[in-house]
């Protein structure tokens, strides 16, 4: 089968951290749209689109970035369908702070939450990410917060709002988060002396990256319209011109209609209303003919343009099996499990293969 530029997963809420995409990356595997490298999913429980714009990779003594905005469709707010996927924060404490049964709920850069609840015996909240296990959320005398991941040796830390402010590695190096006066991040501060800054001017606002002692250049460049959509994403290239990816929407609403670049490369949408909410329906690529999805309790199923189809069943959010066509006529079962903090166990292969 040929890959297509999309894949679909399962998980809760928006963003794919926290999902199965990043649990089982290989399982349902597409090719970026573009000479942009434009990463598109959709989840099968909720319907929510989620794209990943131009990401520009940054390295600095062991951090790497993936910088650029990211799209949910089903984002609560305007503010909320494009993010720059830099900062993760998190909530006001539920339920009081220290207080059995209270909860706080920390949001990644793409969107995804993860729930930490509060731990009586250790005096911290706990939560369980699916991809990197254990994260310890305490909570410090000044009323700001310390995140850490024993899986990956980060330390994240917040302030007393919630707002993200360093990121520590094993070795003490750490990236510093900035802030302007309406609490957006206008710069990263690198361990090698290197700064990436965000700048904004009406409706644009442009990447630039200054290495230690360099001259600064800039990354990238979004403007939006005047309803605070992204409309152009600009990416200079080496030869001083520069290449550009455009998104349509469906009327005044938040639901992207189509991602178009410059090489003629393009992905058009469709949506169809299910008991109150928008659900992707179709996809296109280019001028082919499009995919169309349907929605069941506890199974979705992906249709493509010669009749294959692919099958997500599904249980509490998690992706139980995957049943992926070799043609109209063959397809492969993957059987998945869990434990009981919904990690990944084992992946059974319908030739009776046990990866674990």
């Amino acid at each position: 089968m040929t890959r297509r530029s999309f894949n679909g997963f399962s998980g809760t809420g928006l963003g794919i951290r926290e999902s199965s995409l990043t649990q089982l990356p290989n399982v349902d595997p597409s090719r970026p749209l573009g000479q942009a490298k434009i990463n598109t999913s959709f989840n099968v429980l909720s319907g929510n689109v989620f794209i990943a714009d131009h990401l520009k990779p940054i390295e600095d003594l062991g951090f790497q970035f993936n910088v650029g905005m990211v799209y949910n469709s089903d984002a609560h707010s305007t503010e909320e369908l494009w993010r720059l996927n830099l900062t993760k924060k998190i909530s006001p404490v539920l339920g009081g702070a220290g207080k059995p049964g209270s909860e706080i709920t920390l949001t990644e850069e793409d969107g995804s939450e993860i729930i930490f609840k509060f731990d009586e015996q250790k005096n911290q909240y706990i939560a369980f990410g699916k991809v990197n296990g254990k994260h310890i959320l305490t909570g410090e005398a000044d009323g700001t917060w310390t995140c850490c991941c024993p899986a990956t040796g980060l330390t994240t830390t917040f302030t007393a709002a919630g707002m993200q402010t360093k990121l520590i590695d094993r070795q003490r190096r750490q990236c510093t988060f900035h802030y302007n006066e309406s609490g957006q991040l206008d710069e990263l501060s690198l361990p090698s002396g290197a700064i990436l800054s965000i700048s904004r001017d009406n409706h644009q606002t442009k990447l630039s990256y200054k290495p230690q002692d360099e001259v600064s250049k800039d990354l990238i460049t979004y403007q939006f319209d005047s309803s605070g959509r992204l409309d152009t994403t600009t990416v200079p290239l080496d030869d001083n011109n520069h290449y550009l990816i455009q998104y349509a929407y469906e009327g005044d609403s938040n639901r992207v209609q189509s991602v178009q670049q410059s090489d003629g490369s393009a992905l058009h949408f469709s949506y169809a209303s299910i008991d109150g909410a928008y659900f992707l329906k179709t996809l296109q690529e280019g001028e082919g003919n499009p995919y169309t999805i349907d929605y069941e309790v506890d199974k979705t199923t992906l249709t493509d343009p010669l009749g294959c189809a692919t099958h997500y069943v599904t249980q509490q959010s998690l992706l139980m099996q995957l049943i992926r066509p070799f043609d109209q006529a063959h397809s492969d079962t993957l059987t998945f499990d869990y434990d009981e903090h919904k990690q990944l166990k084992t992946t059974n292969y319908s030739s009776g293969v046990d990866e674990r």
